[in-house]
Protein backbone atom coordinates (compact mmCIF):
# COMPACT_ATOMS: atom_id res chain seq x y z
CA UNK A 1 0.00 0.00 0.00
CA UNK A 2 1.80 3.38 -1.21
CA UNK A 3 1.03 6.76 0.81
CA UNK A 4 0.50 9.48 -1.02
CA UNK A 5 1.99 12.92 0.22
CA UNK A 6 -0.65 15.09 1.18
CA UNK A 7 -0.92 18.34 -0.90
CA UNK A 8 0.41 21.13 0.71
CA UNK A 9 -0.62 23.44 -1.13
CA UNK A 10 -4.67 22.79 -1.30
CA UNK A 11 -3.96 22.49 2.87
CA UNK A 12 -2.90 26.43 2.49
CA UNK A 13 -5.20 27.63 0.64
CA UNK A 14 -7.86 26.30 2.58
CA UNK A 15 -6.47 27.86 5.91
CA UNK A 16 -6.19 30.85 3.90
CA UNK A 17 -9.44 31.11 2.70
CA UNK A 18 -10.79 30.55 6.09
CA UNK A 19 -8.28 32.68 7.44
CA UNK A 20 -9.34 35.57 5.43
CA UNK A 21 -13.24 34.96 5.71
CA UNK A 22 -13.21 34.93 9.72
CA UNK A 23 -11.52 38.21 9.23
CA UNK A 24 -14.25 39.62 7.14
CA UNK A 25 -16.78 37.88 9.56
CA UNK A 26 -15.58 39.31 12.89
CA UNK A 27 -14.31 43.10 11.97
CA UNK A 28 -17.34 45.08 11.18
CA UNK A 29 -17.48 47.09 8.14
CA UNK A 30 -15.91 50.42 7.93
CA UNK A 31 -17.31 53.66 8.54
CA UNK A 32 -16.06 56.88 8.77
CA UNK A 33 -12.13 56.50 9.02
CA UNK A 34 -11.25 53.12 8.51
CA UNK A 35 -8.16 51.04 9.91
CA UNK A 36 -6.02 48.74 7.25
CA UNK A 37 -7.82 45.76 8.68
CA UNK A 38 -11.01 47.13 8.36
CA UNK A 39 -10.22 47.64 4.41
CA UNK A 40 -8.66 44.81 4.52
CA UNK A 41 -11.93 43.24 5.66
CA UNK A 42 -13.99 45.52 3.17
CA UNK A 43 -12.02 44.72 0.09
CA UNK A 44 -12.04 40.23 1.12
CA UNK A 45 -15.78 40.62 1.51
CA UNK A 46 -15.85 42.77 -2.35
CA UNK A 47 -14.62 39.87 -3.63
CA UNK A 48 -16.16 36.92 -5.77
CA UNK A 49 -15.29 33.73 -4.58
CA UNK A 50 -13.12 32.90 -8.10
CA UNK A 51 -11.00 36.23 -6.95
CA UNK A 52 -10.60 34.66 -3.09
CA UNK A 53 -9.33 31.41 -4.82
CA UNK A 54 -6.94 33.38 -6.71
CA UNK A 55 -5.70 35.36 -4.50
CA UNK A 56 -5.29 32.21 -2.03
CA UNK A 57 -3.26 30.68 -4.67
CA UNK A 58 -0.84 33.65 -5.60
CA UNK A 59 -0.28 33.85 -1.44
CA UNK A 60 -0.03 29.70 -1.46
CA UNK A 61 2.79 30.27 -4.34
CA UNK A 62 4.79 33.10 -2.93
CA UNK A 63 4.90 31.10 0.71
CA UNK A 64 6.33 27.99 -1.38
CA UNK A 65 8.64 30.14 -3.28
CA UNK A 66 9.74 31.32 0.13
CA UNK A 67 10.09 27.86 1.50
CA UNK A 68 11.92 26.21 -1.15
CA UNK A 69 14.39 29.48 -0.57
CA UNK A 70 14.81 28.78 3.03
CA UNK A 71 17.62 26.21 3.23
CA UNK A 72 19.94 27.69 0.84
CA UNK A 73 19.39 31.36 2.79
CA UNK A 74 20.22 29.25 6.30
CA UNK A 75 22.82 27.19 4.61
CA UNK A 76 24.17 30.61 3.31
CA UNK A 77 24.43 32.19 6.64
CA UNK A 78 25.44 29.13 8.27
CA UNK A 79 28.61 29.40 6.23
CA UNK A 80 28.91 33.06 7.14
CA UNK A 81 29.06 32.70 10.54
CA UNK A 82 31.42 29.84 10.38
CA UNK A 83 33.92 31.93 8.56
CA UNK A 84 33.40 34.93 11.29
CA UNK A 85 34.03 32.55 13.99
CA UNK A 86 37.38 31.09 12.42
CA UNK A 87 38.23 34.31 11.82
CA UNK A 88 37.86 35.46 15.21
CA UNK A 89 39.52 32.75 16.08
CA UNK A 90 42.46 33.03 14.70
CA UNK A 91 42.87 37.02 15.16
CA UNK A 92 42.44 35.88 19.06
CA UNK A 93 45.03 33.46 18.46
CA UNK A 94 46.92 35.05 16.73
CA UNK A 95 46.99 38.31 19.56
CA UNK A 96 47.96 35.49 22.07
CA UNK A 97 50.87 34.63 19.64
CA UNK A 98 52.00 38.25 20.24
CA UNK A 99 51.59 38.79 23.35
CA UNK A 100 53.60 35.85 23.95
CA UNK A 101 56.16 36.96 22.23
CA UNK A 102 55.84 40.50 23.80
CA UNK A 103 55.97 39.09 27.12
CA UNK A 104 59.27 36.68 26.42
CA UNK A 105 60.76 39.72 24.99
CA UNK A 106 59.95 41.83 28.02
CA UNK A 107 61.52 38.14 30.28
CA UNK A 108 65.01 39.05 27.74
CA UNK A 109 65.30 42.42 28.25
CA UNK A 110 64.86 42.23 32.14
CA UNK A 111 67.55 39.88 32.05
CA UNK A 112 70.06 41.76 30.23
CA UNK A 113 69.29 44.67 32.11
CA UNK A 114 70.20 42.33 35.41
CA UNK A 115 73.03 41.24 33.55
CA UNK A 116 74.29 44.90 32.44
CA UNK A 117 73.84 46.65 35.96
CA UNK A 118 75.57 43.80 36.78
CA UNK A 119 78.60 45.06 34.65
CA UNK A 120 78.28 48.68 35.61
CA UNK A 121 78.43 47.56 39.50
CA UNK A 122 81.48 45.68 38.73
CA UNK A 123 83.50 48.39 36.33
CA UNK A 124 82.54 51.00 39.04
CA UNK A 125 84.57 48.61 41.83
CA UNK A 126 87.57 48.68 39.53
Amino acid sequence: MATSKPDIGAFARTLILKGFNAVAEKVPAAEGESSSLQKLADHWRSLTDAERDQVADQITKAAEIAAAALPIALTAARKRVRRRVVRKVAVAAAAATVAKAVKKKKKKDKKKDKKQKKKDKKNKKK
